[in-house]
């Protein structure tokens, strides 16, 4: 029989919502923790992938719910807080990555938490993004929400976690290696490959996102070479 869609905002987003402030909130905490003195390079790493990675999202993802119609001020704001969630749980995922510390089985669990949750998010948005539903059938995309769930409860069960916030001495910070580049050149060819998709695509091409992206990338790898100097 068919029954009427849930109506959107209701009082459940703002748990959904909380959870990722809390939860980013917690690993930059632990970030925190785990440095010792000054870590200005891996923020910097951490920040270049981010600043890519939010330019789709707002052109892709913010911008579609914020045009719609069918949506009232609040469900415009509802709808576009979960993509900036899950830029600040990458950001989150991506300052865990790149810090110094305990590299044990409770931090691999961790991770693979916050990376299945991330996905899981994004998959989700870009399913509203794509049918305009933000009710849409989401059966499939439970899984991985519980999947992240019961990742992050065995991390914190297992009795190697209480290391993973331990402080390294500045001898164990991480050099610039491969990884960092790899994520450096992922984030600086984002907005680039945003711009070409919009051309081709024949849409409404958001340049002030775009350029505003790529201006702050660009001051971020210019500090991050100041550092290797």
């Amino acid at each position: 029989s068919w029954s009427a869609p849930p109506p959107f905002p209701d009082p459940s987003d703002a748990v959904y919502l909380a959870s990722y402030g809390l939860l980013g909130a917690g690993v930059l905490a632990m970030v925190r923790t785990r440095r010792s003195g000054s870590d200005r390079a891996a923020f910097l790493d951490a920040a270049i992938l981010t600043t890519g990675v939010a330019v789709p999202a707002a052109v892709f993802v913010i911008a579609p719910m914020t045009a719609d119609t069918s949506l009232s001020t609040l469900g415009k704001v509802v709808a576009s807080a979960y993509p900036l969630g899950d830029v600040f749980l990458l950001a989150a995922l991506a300052r865990l990555l790149t810090s110094a510390g305990a590299r044990n089985s409770s931090y691999r669990l961790l991770m693979s938490a916050l990376a299945v949750t991330t996905v899981t998010d994004v998959a989700w948005n870009v399913l509203v993004a794509m049918s305009g539903d933000v009710n849409p059938d989401r059966r499939w995309i439970d899984v991985g929400w519980l999947t992240g769930y019961l990742l992050m409860t065995a991390a914190a069960n297992r009795p190697s976690m209480v290391l993973v916030a331990e402080p390294v001495p500045p001898t164990d910070m991480q050099p610039f290696g491969r990884r960092r580049i790899a994520a450096m050149a992922v984030g600086l060819l984002l907005p680039p490959t945003v711009l070409a998709v919009e051309g081709l695509g024949g849409g409404t091409v958001a340049w002030p996102v775009i350029a505003t992206g790529a201006a702050v990338m660009s001051v971020l790898v210019l500090l991050r070479f100041v550092d290797l100097f």
